[in-house]
């Protein structure tokens, strides 16, 4: 009897342990687990580097069989991020190879970060291992000191896949050579740059980028920039603050072909709109650390002539708009479909945006096709004067909207769609709070179907 409990315990152990067998995932082919391992990737760009390496490493703790398929799917290796500084222990030259064997052949996402001026061998070897493989670079990020960069020479003419170029130095230097090492690049068309870098220090295709996150010090390296990426699409552009500079030598630059653009400006930089001449701009973004300024940008918006859809105006500050410059902005863009104002409105704004039209036929209305506002409620914010502005703009002749076209594209209804009040977390203090009758008119127009709704500075959304 003790035999046949024995023997049962010794049954149901096997079992146990082969249970996992009867899965039916288990029985999928490799191509199938194999894509499912491909769906764990992240989508973030750059990955989150100390989550990324993860997700598959534990496919392979599994069982022999899923470790097998992670094994040879080589999407699942082709994002490699390291590191590196001058005696560091967590550099495994042998992970590297074996990482970079088994991504082959796939085009490779790489971010590579040196904190290091010295010429380390452990660092130097890590950067040879990666420079053999250079001509899979698809998706590159380097950080690297002078020297480091220096020694990427040898991949000059061996980045046929490359379509992404990211690149920083750690620290100013006034001695850096001209890097050659991406002058040969057939495929990039995206580059950003960190704030050491200057145009001169590059030697890149600039013409045939078309996607440009531009880091430089000074506005006229900006502008030297321009002029040498005649195909831009879109484009951010960042001066720090402080910019004091003579501009009587600037080029002015024409981008025929810039539908959009993020500009992150202190005010004494502003005189970089002076140079700029967009037809074809549809999508600006403006952000402003010195309060809202625009004098520069009204000039540059009515000398380009362009049909500007999107407008995000931004400032570090909680102040208004200057009122006279931004009712002068709007009549400038007439296109205008989405407006966000980051900074607030004044009473006169308000009332200037209200639409008159049904009261007097002759009236005229400032960016009739706005379907989507979205403003941030300063301290003594007017809301009687928004929610007017707001009726007027929500409670039209519904069967008069209509799709309009200017050229070849479709501008949609005419009409407020959407509205987005942003409030501050202490919204309980006197001041910041909404007039309880306006907020009930705003409640009245989302019982009609007006998408409005708040949020608050932390980014939450809640209903009015």
């Amino acid at each position: 009897m003790n035999q046949l409990q024995h023997d049962l315990q010794a049954e149901q152990i096997f079992t146990n342990k082969h249970h996992a067998l009867l899965s039916p995932i288990s029985h999928l082919p490799p191509e199938i687990l194999s894509k499912i391992f491909i769906l764990c990737l992240p989508s973030d760009r750059p990955p989150k580097v100390a989550l990324y390496p993860r997700a598959w490493l534990l496919l392979g703790q599994i069982c022999g069989y899923w470790r097998d398929v992670a094994l040879s799917t080589p999407r699942l290796w082709t994002s490699l991020h390291l590191t590196l500084w001058a005696g560091s222990d967590e550099f495994d030259l042998e992970m590297v190879n074996a990482w970079l064997a088994r991504s082959t052949p796939c085009p490779l996402t790489l971010t590579l970060s040196v904190n290091s001026s010295e010429s380390a061998e452990s660092i130097q070897a890590g950067i040879d291992v990666l420079m053999q493989h250079s001509n899979r670079w698809e998706d590159v990020t380097l950080d690297l000191g002078p020297y480091s960069f220096r020694t990427l020479s040898a991949i000059r003419n061996s980045l046929s896949c490359m379509k992404t170029l990211s690149v920083d130095i750690p620290w100013p230097s006034q001695y850096l050579p001209t890097f050659d090492a991406f002058e040969f690049a057939p495929q990039l068309r995206s580059l950003e740059t960190g704030c050491y870098f200057s145009p001169s220090m590059l030697k890149i295709p600039w013409a045939q980028l078309t996607n440009c996150v531009f880091n430089f010090s000074t506005v006229q390296e900006c502008l030297e920039a321009f002029h040498q990426t005649a195909h831009l699409l879109t484009c951010k552009v960042i001066i720090p603050e402080h910019v004091v500079e003579s501009s009587s030598q600037w080029p002015h630059v024409y981008l025929d072909q810039l539908t959009s653009m993020t500009v992150i400006l202190q005010e004494d930089a502003t005189i970089f709109f002076d140079h700029l001449t967009l037809p074809a701009l549809q999508n600006l973004y403006y952000f402003n650390g010195s309060g809202p300024s625009f004098r520069r940008l009204n000039s540059l918006l009515a000398r380009s002539a362009c049909a500007l859809r999107t407008l995000v105006l931004g400032s570090t500050l909680e102040t208004r708009v200057p009122e006279d410059e931004f009712l002068e902005l709007l009549r400038i863009v007439p296109s205008l479909v989405e407006l966000s104002l980051q900074c607030g409105i004044s009473t006169r704004g308000c009332v200037e945006l209200t639409d008159r039209r049904s009261e007097n036929a002759l009236a005229s209305c400032l960016v009739e096709r706005l379907e989507i506002l979205r403003i941030c409620r300063p301290f003594g914010f007017d809301d009687q004067a928004f929610a007017d502005m707001i009726q007027s703009r929500w409670r039209t002749d519904k069967a008069s909207r209509r799709s309009e076209y200017v050229g070849d594209q479709e501008w949609g209804a005419v009409g407020l769609a959407a509205v987005e009040i942003r409030v501050r977390t202490i919204r309980m203090i006197p001041g910041y709070t909404i007039d309880p009758i306006a907020l009930s008119r705003f409640r009245e127009f989302r019982d009609e179907g007006l998408d409005i709704y708040g949020l608050v500075d932390d980014g939450e959304k809640f209903e009015l």
